[in-house]
């Protein structure tokens, strides 16, 4: 029988989950899931039993060999203190990564990703979506149909955050999407040490972002690239080239122009919203020895 995986990239939405498991996915020394997200604890989020462990374990052959078995499904996060004892009491020895982006482009990007994938209106603005979103009570955003309007409640980690530390403590590792996208040779290099995995693999590795949100022209296309994507994912993760080849393909048929800037009014009235969750956030990793900030962070009030 499979064993449960020992590493959980467990959020945030929309902070490069999906390029980090990319990159680590790579690694001859990890064995990752069939699939990114398996979404096997997100039930506990919304109050709904998970299923058998039986099932959870299917995701994950081909361990032999590998000591780090790994999945990443970034909307554990917001499932807090019962998701996280969940997922330890499967998993009691799985160290935990959470990437933070700055939660202001982080909702912008979210709030694109939904339109993307059809789950918002097209023609919503965002300013419509920010009101929309606050519109939502926290009765109803625990409702997972309701999760397209998490956007602006998504960049209050400090709500979450610690409920993670309290669970697992030194096997929790936070990283920020900007190092990510900065400089992916040093932080993969440092994940692979705190993994006890080879580092120099990633010496000469061709980084690349994933999962970048694009525009599209067609609706119709776009919906079938959607169900394309979903149902040959295992088959993807298996063999990149063919996906590289497809993405190649429908970035000629259906991309667009790239969609209209935020006003900086609009920036300043979010990045306000966000300071005071931020600077608790910044308390909160300075506590437990993360000081490696990013500008968003550094700068809050300082």
């Amino acid at each position: 029988m499979n064993s449960p995986p020992n590493l959980i990239i467990a959020g945030v939405n929309k902070a490069g989950s999906t390029s980090l498991f990319s990159y680590l996915s790579a690694h001859p020394q990890v064995c990752s899931s069939a699939v990114k997200e398996t979404c096997y604890f997100l039930p506990i989020r919304y109050g709904k039993p998970i299923a058998p462990l039986s099932e959870y374990l299917l995701n994950f052959d081909n361990q032999a060999g590998r000591p780090v078995v790994m999945e990443a499904t970034p909307g554990y996060f917001y499932g807090g203190k019962p998701l996280a004892l969940a997922l330890n009491a499967v998993a009691p020895d799985a160290r935990v990564i959470l990437l933070f982006r700055n939660p202001v482009s982080r909702l912008i990007s979210f709030f694109r990703f939904m339109q993307s994938m059809l789950l918002l209106d097209e023609s919503l603005t965002l300013e419509e979506y920010i009101e929309e979103c606050k519109g939502r009570s926290v009765t109803e955003l625990r409702v997972q149909e309701n999760n397209p309007y998490f956007g602006v409640e998504g960049g209050f980690y400090s709500n979450y955050l610690m409920d993670w530390f309290e669970v697992f403590g030194d096997r929790l590792k936070i990283i920020f999407f900007e190092d990510v996208k900065g400089n992916p040779h040093e932080v993969l290099r440092d994940v692979s040490t705190w993994l006890e995995i080879d580092p120099d693999f990633y010496t000469r590795f061709d980084f690349r972002a994933e999962n970048r949100t694009s525009a599209f022209r067609s609706r119709n296309i776009h919906m079938s690239a959607i169900a394309i994507n979903k149902h040959f994912e295992k088959g993807f993760r298996r063999f990149p080239i063919a996906k590289k080849l497809v993405k190649s393909v429908y970035s000629l048929l259906n991309l667009s122009s790239p969609r209209k800037e935020v006003s900086p009014g609009t920036r300043a009235l979010l990045e306000e919203m966000y300071r005071d969750s931020n600077d608790s956030l910044k308390e909160m990793l300075r506590h437990h020895g993360v000081e490696n900030w990013p500008d968003w962070l550094r700068d809050i009030r300082e």
